[in-house]
Formats: C-alpha cells, structure tokens, sequence
C-alpha cells in the first residue's frame, strides 16, 4: 500500500474516533497497526478513553494524551483529525486496511529473518522453520475467527468431538471419498484444517 494512502487511512479513521463515539468503540485495531507514532499515540488515548466510558472529542483527547505524557502529539494535530472526518461508514474499511497492512508487515519481517538466517548457516535448518513457522501462525493468528488454541485446548475439544461421534456414528462430515480417511476423520468440518501424511 501507498505510504500516502496508508497515512490518509491512518488520520481519517482517528479523526471518525474522535467524532463518533460508535466509530470509536467498534474499532478493533491495536496501537501497532498505525505507522505514524503520533497516531499510535491518538489511539492509545481513545481506547484509553473509551475503556473508561469517557466521551472522546478533541479536548478529551488532548487532555488523556497529556496524561500520558505524550509530548510530540500536538494538540493541532488531534484537531486536524477532526477536521479531516469523512464518513463513518468508510471505518470498517479503513481499519481493515490498516490491519492487513500491519499483517503484511509482520510477514515480511518475519520472512526475511527466516531468510537470513537460512542464508547465513548458524543455526540448524529445523530451528530456523520452526522459529518461521511459529512467527507465521503469529501473523495469522490476528486474522482467524477463532484465534489459535493450546495444545491441550485442542486435544480436549478433539476428545468432546470424538466421544459426541462415538454417540451417533452416522452423524459425519463433508466425505473425502475415501474410506479409511472417513473413518479416522468422520469427514471434515469447516474450520478444520487437516493435514495427512504418511
């Protein structure tokens, strides 16, 4: 994405925040996913704001970015928020924008760590994957709906599951058409990810 088009993004959903408290509390975002230091600040003062149930408008904001002690956020620059709001319509957008953004970001990084280190033979190859991998999940973890489950989590959703199908075998999921994988597996199911191996 554009710098310039991602620092439009940035001001204009901080500037929706501060005039509508709906915008304000349906955000999903983190301080992280903005670029511009000054607008991680501005976020971090409204959710601040709206954790505590506290109207956010520019002098509120001011004041809460004060408290912080946030020193380099002027106070014409939260006004120049406001100023720049469009429609709030346009926030579900904006925010996932800056959320993909931030993702993309975190995947780079993280790739072009793996491919280092990779490069540079230090550290054995298995290490290396797996160090990838987990920063990987990390990444993709922000996007699920239903984020990543422990070990142990899984294992007892997993017994739950098979003691349900125990209890009615003909209930069974999408078949994959092949016999003894229908048996192990009772079919899939969405938000299943399966992996077969020998």
């Amino acid at each position: 994405m554009q710098p310039d088009r991602l620092r439009e993004y940035e001001r204009t959903l901080l500037g929706q925040a501060i005039m509508s408290a709906e915008v304000a509390n349906a955000l999903d975002l983190e301080p992280a996913d903005f670029t511009d230091i000054r607008c991680r600040l501005v976020y971090q003062a409204i959710l601040n704001l709206t954790r505590r149930a506290e109207t956010v408008s520019d002098p509120t904001v001011v004041r809460e970015l004060e408290k912080m002690g946030a020193a380099g956020v002027e106070p014409a620059f939260v006004v120049e928020l406001s100023a720049d709001y469009l429609a709030a319509e346009n926030a579900t957008f904006y925010a996932a924008q800056l959320k993909d953004h931030r993702r993309r970001t975190l995947l780079t990084e993280t790739l072009g760590d793996a491919l280092a280190q990779a490069k540079d033979g230090k550290r054995p190859t298995d290490d290396v994957l797996g160090d990838a991998v987990s920063k990987l999940l990390s990444v993709q973890g922000g996007a699920g709906t239903g984020g990543w489950l422990s070990l142990t989590e899984g294992l007892n959703a997993y017994l739950k599951e098979l003691e349900a199908r125990a209890a009615n075998p003909s209930a069974i999921g999408v078949p994959s058409g092949f016999a003894s994988i229908d048996r192990s597996t009772m079919g899939f199911r969405p938000g299943e990810l399966v992996i077969l191996g020998a």
